[in-house]
């Protein structure tokens, strides 16, 4: 190809490359703006963008060293701190409310010796409605704990049922 011919098809490539991306660099600067607006607030990205934006300063914090070995021990504090119980899961109130009537029946007895036979009748009656409440709360506890080795009973039985392979 003639030097003047590779000349003028080397001027019209340019010139069509021109064409083609002329505002080229306006349409992606319009787009980036139009997906990072700045009058949206942090919800509306976070709605845009299924959830999860990341603040350019946040980012910028965690990449620090300190900072990630501080949440490192954070995290490893929350699962220390949520490994205690802290309700009454296994706290037994049947067993505590017979604790409670057997204390109130000793002292009962304890104090019959000391007061005269006269008030032992009606002592006497306060007696026999304790260990009979006494008696409730044992058949209560009884019944419990069945039913809970009923339940383990249940479990440990879907337990052996149980086939990994889908035979059964």
């Amino acid at each position: 190809m003639p030097f003047d011919d590779y000349q003028k098809l080397r001027g019209w490539i340019e010139n069509k490359d021109r064409e083609r991306f002329s505002g080229a660099l306006e349409k992606e600067i319009e787009r980036t703006h139009n997906r990072f607006e700045r009058s949206k607030t942090m919800d509306d990205l976070k709605a845009a963008e299924g959830g999860r934006v990341l603040d350019p300063l946040q980012e910028q914090l965690m990449r620090n060293p300190v900072v990630g070995l501080f949440m490192t021990e954070a995290a490893i504090a929350s699962e220390i701190v949520a490994s205690i119980p802290l309700d009454d899961r296994n706290r037994d109130y049947l067993k505590e409310l017979r604790d409670e009537l057997v204390d109130i029946k000793q002292g009962i007895e304890e104090q019959e010796k000391i007061h005269m036979p006269w008030e032992t009748r009606s002592r006497n009656a306060d007696l026999e409605r304790l260990e009979k409440a006494i008696e409730e709360v044992e058949r209560k506890r009884a019944e419990e704990r069945k039913r809970e080795r009923e339940q383990r009973e249940r479990k440990r039985d879907d337990w052996d049922r149980y086939d990994p392979w889908g035979r059964f």
